[in-house]
């Protein structure tokens, strides 16, 4: 992810989706990443889910393709369905498409939110990050990423800021002194944050 390398803050802004004003079950998810609020897009992510799988499992199993301007894919990210080896919802970070980098796994959902980023490697659950949004129950708008030492790497997200009637967010990373890698996983965790945690209906938001 050549794109990112450059970048210590991304900005990953969803679109709105205008049928969400009117119905409670949204189309696929559809993003712009940016590194610069004011500038033009580097990437697009868009979510490739039927809609069956939308309406029934909306925060567990999705599939978002993540596109250069050129509208090359350059990097995949797959929350399948859990197994015996996975209990808990997961993405997988394959950069390019078929080279998986990492996964992300929901470890806790009580206080605080946790995740962990796992190495990929099949036979063994080995963590390399923890992310968390410490003292709260709700989870926050501020993620930690954190190493095996305790030692916190950066801020995850300072967001998202959800608008009132639709359920698009907004994102901003801080990654600075990252390598690509752990940049191009953060940028998954994103999309899995958004969907586990803040992707919901503009009927349901209202009614909640």
């Amino acid at each position: 992810m050549d794109s990112l390398s450059n970048l210590d803050i991304i900005f990953v802004n969803q679109q709105i989706d205008m049928q969400e004003l009117f119905i409670s079950f949204s189309s696929n998810r559809k993003y712009a990443v940016r590194g610069d609020p004011k500038a033009a897009p580097i990437l697009y992510a868009v979510q490739d889910n039927k809609f069956r799988d939308r309406a029934l499992k909306p925060n567990y199993f999705f599939t978002i393709k993540i596109m250069n301007s050129r509208m090359t894919e350059v990097m995949h990210v797959d929350s399948p369905r859990p197994d015996a080896y996975f209990t808990q919802p997961r993405i997988e970070v394959n950069a390019p498409p078929g080279n998986l980098i990492g996964i992300v796994k929901l470890h806790s959902m009580s206080c605080p939110r946790t995740l962990h980023i796992l190495k990929p490697n099949q036979s063994k659950q080995e963590v390399e990050y923890v992310i968390n949004a410490p003292g709260t129950c709700g989870g926050g708008n501020l993620y930690h990423v954190m190493d095996m030492k305790n030692k916190e790497v950066e801020k995850l997200f300072s967001g998202p800021f959800q608008e009132l009637y639709t359920a698009a967010d907004y994102f901003k990373v801080n990654c600075k002194g990252l390598d690509n890698r752990l940049k191009t996983i953060l940028l998954g965790t994103v999309f899995f944050l958004d969907g586990l945690f803040y992707e919901r209906s503009a009927a349901r938001k209202i009614l909640f």
